[in-house]
């Protein structure tokens, strides 16, 4: 019991007394934890006032009328805590307000429990010890003659961890407050009531990203004892330009005001005249390579447009896209075209066309009346940040609205001071600023843009208007051919309202700051055509010359003919014969038969997983679904007639003579016709035929085969059936490589027929082509793709400024656009056959994968994919690679025999994880070869493709060569993350943090298994390399797939990907979450080859089927079959395979 008794100054002098228990404690705790922040609340007042009477009296005169709880009276809103709990006492502290008769006064309380003394004895030798391990851990447990000359901060920084996850001082430069930053962003190590916090710096380098820091000890906020000595503190992220705080943060760029001012100083007045001098003489462009010839980058294009730089406010970028005259790029690969294991030929590996000849610009921007000048801004951007200010677009032609010119003002911010700064007094005019992506793709887009709207009767040759409704379409034709086909053509005023025409004239069309113009009879007719079944029109195409006199040819055709006269009903005889109507671009044939009536043929380019059809082996039909994704944007639309389909489909009699065979049913195949209009009525549309007996040997021939197809509409989309009529006669659907069919072998057969394997059709059996009539010049679906949007760019580890931008999420969420695979839509559609993956902006799943899972290593690339374990506490990730990245040697039984703890590889091996800050050479960065994402790895043995056994259990053969140039390591993800907080790189910590909890990657073989290149279709894939120390990153859209991998082309006239040694190991991943082949090979620059691990004839590793049981698998020295010895010898480090359950719980359609 508490008695307290009132002292000389009015204030309750209190005695306490060791007689209150801990369950007062609880009891105050429990009425505040019922009533959280309402002290105001009655209830909760009442209950502590009763609590503390049953412990608490009050001796002396009067009587005690009401007493109240907090520093601040009850009523007031500002009070929080109700007491104020002591752990480093155990106790409680109260200010009692008391009011006695008249008298209002504080009393102040403290509740104690009985073993008080005991407790604060045992507490200072706690805190004793805590303050000597925080200490140990600075070095400050010598005296300071003895003391260690620097912290063991790898031993400090094991034991720290990020306030925030994501938010780490990797991110942050050295520059500013360097203690604030790390107080901040880090909670170092705690022990007990005692924390290390950084004290002070005491020196740093932002350029560098490094900070020499002293760390301290604190209690309650205060510093107690002695600080370390100095150390550095490693791996802030190198500082460039665009980091240098501005004046106004609100600001999206600098301004002059960030130049200028009282607290700045000036360079020297050398420096000042230098600066001031600088004009358009001193600047080139950056470009980028869009082709590869010979193994080299080839044609160059620069890709900065005045117009859109200004409009989109990308200022931060300019530097990116113009460099300094003499500037030298970083050195390229010196091992160019040394790919080991080249397992392709020139001719398959340069088959890319090349792009049309284009004129080759300087890159320079010289404007008219500027002379050359001495300043060298290369070895002025040495020591100062240069900045392009007030930037603005201007026009060379003022009476037309596009902008080839960029004026602006350089800012200078000195790297070592940035205090130090300037700004030109005069501004600097470029010219002929002009992205070239522009020039050479929009004019054909362009013309393919035109419909017959657009197009005026043509002129005669003689220079009157030549009218075709003065003339047969025969004389027409005749005199177009007599007279060299040189016709050119003029274009309707209503041209203009297509873009802006600032003058409403006809004769040209601005379109995103390029400029179609006629004005020189430079569009003329390229070719025409006279068909008899068509006697009152003529068909003509296109041709576009720009004022460099670069020619582009159209890919429409458009009808010219007398008034009243249509086209006739059927146009089969535009697409067939000698004299048939000719595309550049098979994939979309185009005809304008009149104003508002152009016909279409469109060929369909499908999902690899939505080509594959249902095989009934009972009813021995084939069945697939054509999905609604696929019809709706064109074929289903309003105001679409004539609707028809074209299926060719990739069957045929089987027969054994191979390369006959393999033609007949990947090349040639069936054509059915289906009528549209038809089966969206609602009816079944059928269709029977049969192969007629094929000569196969001597005078042996096969027998005539009939079938019946049909196609019907479903809610899902179009379904199509197939059926060969006489049930004897078996087909067989899928692989054809497992029924021995491959287009590179002799047959040793002589054509033999067996009914058991009558008929053989391909896994992805249909090309589609869908055939319409709407009243839509040009078709464009609302889906925007390959936009130069600048605050996107990328600049690759080639230094190449790359501006093209797809937003993945909206296009994926947009769904199929038919116009993917026509190329001249570039905006409105394309998708390139390989396009860049963003460092930065990872939104989907698939680009999260891969950026988790690739990984550098010491000789190649490699992927994270999957657990060695399932025990929770073993953290060995398996790595699929090349054996001649990372080898492993010695033989299957070996590998089969690990006792105890697994070894890893011998010599110095290392590990980059993908970096979004590598250095090159307009921003500084992190070195691919040191730095933030490199760590010293541990690369444990598990599997090679040694003495690998076929299908039917035959091994290959008998000496340990090498069979699949395939090896499969495991490394320790928790060991990493370990290594990287160690050396300050808490990005790459957490990087492998977060890759430990991530399910494993589902093998894909059985998806791309059996595909042919026979139909079309969207690959979907991803994959990070690292060649000679370039970090590339793609998307793959397109990819040629055989029986033994799959096959990477560089895409002439877009991008030139960077296909080169180095690459060797990379994972090719599929889908939103797969994982489909390993990179072996390739043809420098041009060609990527990638292994399966799962081919028609050996089953590398192990995959089992749904429903069939892995044991069962003859090649047991697969991976799967290492895993399941090891895990029986081993099951501390081995689990049985864990990638077999996974495609055991995924369904059989999944797996097609």
């Amino acid at each position: 019991m508490y008695n307290s008794t009132l002292n000389d100054n009015g204030v309750y002098s209190t005695s306490i007394y060791e007689t209150i228990d801990a369950e007062v404690v609880a009891e105050i705790a429990k009425v505040k934890a019922e009533n959280p922040n309402k002290p105001d609340n009655v209830n909760s007042v009442t209950a502590i006032n009763n609590v503390l009477k049953k412990y608490i009296s009050f001796s002396g005169s009067g009587v005690v009328d009401t007493w109240r709880i907090g520093a601040y009276s009850w009523a007031g809103n500002n009070v929080r805590n109700w007491y104020l709990q002591d752990e480093s006492t155990n106790s409680i502290s109260f200010n009692i307000i008391v009011t006695q008769q008249a008298n209002t006064y504080l009393m102040q309380v403290q509740l104690r429990p009985k073993n008080y003394y005991e407790f604060l004895k045992n507490r200072d030798k706690v805190q004793s010890n805590e303050l000597a391990s925080a200490a140990e851990l600075l070095g400050l447990t010598g005296d300071a003659d003895t003391r260690i000359n620097s912290v063991q901060l790898g031993d400090l920084l094991d034991l720290t961890t990020p306030r925030t996850k994501g938010v780490t001082h990797n991110t942050e430069t050295a520059y500013g407050d360097v203690v604030e930053k790390l107080n901040r962003i880090y909670q170092f190590p705690k022990f007990g009531s005692y924390e290390i916090y950084v004290h002070e710096t005491t020196s740093k380098d932002h350029l560098a990203g490094v900070a020499k820091v002293r760390f301290g000890i604190k209690k309650d906020g205060v510093q107690v004892g002695k600080t370390s000595r100095e150390v550095d503190f490693p791996v802030f992220k190198p500082m460039n330009y665009f980091d240098v705080p501005k004046k106004n943060p609100s600001s999206a760029w600098y301004t002059e005001a960030d130049f200028t001012g009282s607290e700045f100083s000036k360079p020297s007045t050398d420096e000042q005249s230098k600066m001031n001098a600088i004009n358009s003489t001193n600047f080139v462009a950056r470009k980028v390579s869009t082709a590869v010839a010979n193994k080299n980058f080839t044609n160059w294009y620069r890709v900065l447009d005045a117009n859109d730089i200004v409009d989109q406010g990308a200022f931060e970028k300019i530097n990116f896209m113009i460099g300094f005259k003499g500037q030298v790029a970083k050195e390229e690969d010196s091992q160019n075209g040394n790919f080991k294991n080249v397992e392709t030929n020139d001719e398959e590996a340069n088959s890319a066309p090349l792009p049309p000849t284009i004129p080759t610009d300087d890159g320079t921007f010289t404007n008219l009346g500027d002379q050359e000048n001495t300043t060298n801004l290369n070895q002025l951007s040495k020591d100062w940040f240069i900045y392009f200010v007030d930037v603005q677009k201007e026009k060379t032609n003022r009476r037309i609205n596009v902008y080839d010119k960029l004026s602006f003002k350089l800012g200078f911010i000195n790297k070592r001071i940035p205090t130090t700064r300037f700004i030109t007094q005069g501004r600097i005019t470029l010219a002929n600023v002009v992205n070239d992506y522009k020039l050479n793709m929009y004019p054909t887009y362009m013309l393919n843009s035109l419909g017959l709207s657009n197009i005026q009767n043509f002129q005669d040759f003689f220079g009157d208007e030549f009218n075709i409704q003065s003339y047969t379409a025969e004389q027409v034709y005749n005199t177009f051919i007599s007279n060299n086909k040189t016709t050119s053509v003029s274009l309707r005023p209503n041209l203009s309202n297509k873009a802006t025409s600032p003058n409403g004239g006809s004769s040209y069309w601005i379109y995103n700051n390029y400029l179609f113009s006629t004005t020189n009879n430079n569009l003329k007719i390229k070719e025409m055509k006279y068909f008899s079944e068509d006697p009152n029109g003529v068909y003509v195409q296109l041709e576009y010359t720009d004022k460099r006199n670069v020619k582009f040819e159209g890919n429409n055709w458009y009808r010219f003919s007398k008034s009243g006269t249509g086209a006739p009903a059927d146009l089969n005889f535009l697409f067939n014969g000698s004299n048939k109507l000719t595309f550049n671009n098979e994939n979309l044939k185009t005809v304008h038969l009149e104003r508002n009536k152009v016909y279409r043929e469109r060929i369909i380019e499908p999902k690899l997983e939505d080509t594959t059809w249902d095989f009934d082996e009972n009813t021995q039909q084939l069945s697939w679904t054509l999905k609604n994704d696929y019809i709706n944007k064109t074929v289903l639309k309003e105001n679409t007639t004539n609707r028809k389909l074209t299926m060719q489909f990739f069957g045929y009699t089987y027969y054994k003579l191979l390369p006959n065979s393999w033609k007949r049913i990947t090349e040639q195949g069936i054509t059915f016709n289906f009528d549209l209009e038809k089966v969206l009525s609602g009816q079944t549309d059928t269709f029977k035929g049969s192969i007629e007996g094929v000569n196969t040997s001597g005078s042996y021939k096969t027998p005539t085969i009939s079938y019946t197809a049909t196609a019907t509409k479903t809610a899902d989309g179009i379904k199509f059936t197939f059926d060969l009529d006489d049930k004897s006669n078996k087909l067989k659907y899928g692989d054809l490589y497992k029924y021995q069919l491959n287009p590179t072998l002799e047959s040793s057969y002589s054509g033999e027929f067996s009914k058991d394997k009558a008929f053989l059709v391909a896994k992805n059996a249909a090309k589609i082509t869908l055939k319409y009539i709407n009243n839509v010049e040009h078709e464009e679906f609302g889906s925007k793709t390959n936009e130069f949007l600048y605050k996107n760019m990328l600049y690759n580890g080639h230094n190449q400024p790359y501006v093209m931008y797809n937003d993945k999420v909206a296009q994926d969420a947009f769904g199929y656009n038919p116009n993917q695979n026509v190329s001249y839509e570039l905006h409105n559609g394309y998708m390139l056959d390989n396009n860049t993956l963003s460092t930065v902006n990872n939104q989907t799943q698939q680009e999260q994968n891969v950026w988790m899972r690739a990984i550098a290593l010491s000789f190649g690339s490699g992927t994270i994919w999957g657990r060695l374990s399932k025990d929770p506490n073993n953290h060995k990730f398996l790595i699929g690679t090349n054996n001649h990245v990372e080898a492993v040697t010695g033989s299957m039984e070996a590998l089969k025999a690990w006792n105890g703890d697994v070894k890893p590889l011998a010599g110095e091996k290392y590990i980059v994880k993908p970096g979004d800050n590598l250095g090159n050479d307009v921003t500084a960065g992190f070195g691919y070869w040191n730095g933030l994402y490199r760590l010293p790895a541990d690369f444990y043995p598990i599997w090679t493709g040694v003495n690998q056994k076929n299908v039917e259990g035959v091994r290959l053969r008998q000496n340990n060569g090498v069979d699949v140039d395939t090896s499969v390591l495991a490394i320790d993800l928790k060991d990493l993350a370990k290594k990287a907080r160690r050396a300050a790189k808490f990005q790459t910590a957490e990087h492998y943090e977060k890759l430990a909890t991530m399910p494993d990657l589902p093998l894909l073989d059985d998806k791309i298994n059996g595909i042919t290149n026979s139909s079309p279709y969207y690959f979907n894939g991803a994959m990070i390399g690292f060649p000679y120390g370039v970090q590339a990153s793609y998307f793959i859209n397109r990819a040629r797939i055989d029986d033994t991998g799959v096959g990477l082309n560089t895409q002439n006239g877009f991008l030139a990907t960077t296909f080169n040694s180095g690459n060797s190991g990379s994972g090719l991943q599929m889908g939103q979450n797969g994982y489909a082949e390993i990179i072996n090979s390739g043809s420098p620059r041009t060609y990527l080859r990638g292994w399966k691990y799962n081919t028609g004839s050996v089953n590398y590793w192990g995959v089992n089927k749904p429903g069939v049981d892995p044991l069962s698998l003859k090649n047991d020295n697969s991976l799967a079959g290492v895993l399941y010895y090891n895990s029986v010898t081993n099951p501390n480090e081995f689990s049985a395979p864990t990638f077999i359950n996974l495609i055991n719980n995924t369904s059989e359609e999944e797996q097609q």
